[in-house]
């Protein structure tokens, strides 16, 4: 077990009910839940073998609000005084120190063309098949190798 220098650090429920514990930890819960069940609703296509089927809009959107709650997390730990102000477990689990978290906040970099992308391909006359600007700016992303356009 980790020492912390408070003397009476609470465990427990009473920790889990303090206020900025409790608003980070229900953010986690509950958001995290929401955004794994859309993204499992978003990826319905694609498990039942039919990727082609998948809205791109809804993928960007599940991806960015995954990368979010990364952002979330680091700005809750700031302006709430991190681990010096609250030296706990918890404040150490959402520090913005880890690195994955700061790959998944990369993740909004990939979320917004893929919105992006579904808007345009739902306009009309925007894109079309063989359009080399929208190609060449979208393959810096990664997103016209194996994605079949129409």
């Amino acid at each position: 077990m980790v020492t912390y220098p408070r003397p009476n650090q609470q465990y427990g429920l009473s920790f889990l009910l303090q206020p900025e514990v409790f608003a980070s930890f229900a953010v986690t819960v509950f958001g995290l839940l929401a955004v794994g069940l859309v993204a499992a609703v978003t990826l319905y296509p694609a498990i039942k073998k039919q990727p082609g089927k998948v809205n791109l809009s809804h993928l960007g959107a599940v991806l960015v609000a995954f990368g979010s709650y990364f952002v979330f997390n680091t700005l809750f730990y700031s302006f709430a005084g991190g681990y010096v102000a609250h030296p706990s477990v918890w404040f150490e689990v959402i520090g913005p120190l880890h690195n994955p978290n700061l790959w998944a906040i990369a993740l909004i970099a990939i979320g917004v063309p893929l919105i992006i992308l579904e808007r345009l391909k739902k306009t009309k006359g925007l894109y079309k098949k063989g359009d080399e600007k929208l190609a060449s700016c979208l393959s810096g992303y990664g997103l016209v190798d194996g994605l079949a356009i129409s």
